[in-house]
């Protein structure tokens, strides 16, 4: 999974988990931030990536990423998440502990670590 796109699932997984309305994610890996603009109704998302212009817009089994015109799903398990990206066929595996995230990506084979802002 590209960095940018794994930076917003990590960025959207974090906020629905806290139930929080951030706006900024550091990278500590890249020495990067990313930011967003999300919308929620509870049930359907509209996530604004402002680094790559585009939207992951759905509920969280079915997101749909109009910059890569493909689809992602996202499931949670307490402090845990979990997210398919379809066009890549990878997995990533995050550990939310308030504002910090751990984040281990299946393709790349590594952990990366990020806050929240």
């Amino acid at each position: 999974m590209v960095n940018e796109m794994r930076a917003a699932i990590v960025f959207l997984c974090t906020c629905v988990q806290n139930n929080s309305e951030k706006h900024m994610l550091y990278d500590f890996e890249r020495k990067k931030y990313y930011h967003f603009n999300l919308l929620n109704d509870s049930i359907r998302y509209s996530l604004y990536d402002y680094n790559r212009g585009s939207y992951l817009q759905g509920n969280l089994s079915q997101l749909f990423d109009t910059k890569t015109q493909s689809y992602i799903s996202i499931k949670f398990e307490s402090n845990k998440f979990y997210a398919f990206d379809r066009r890549s066929r990878s997995y990533i595996y995050g550990n939310i502990n308030n504002n910090s995230i751990t984040v281990y990506d299946t393709q790349k084979n590594k952990y990366t670590q990020y806050i929240i802002l």
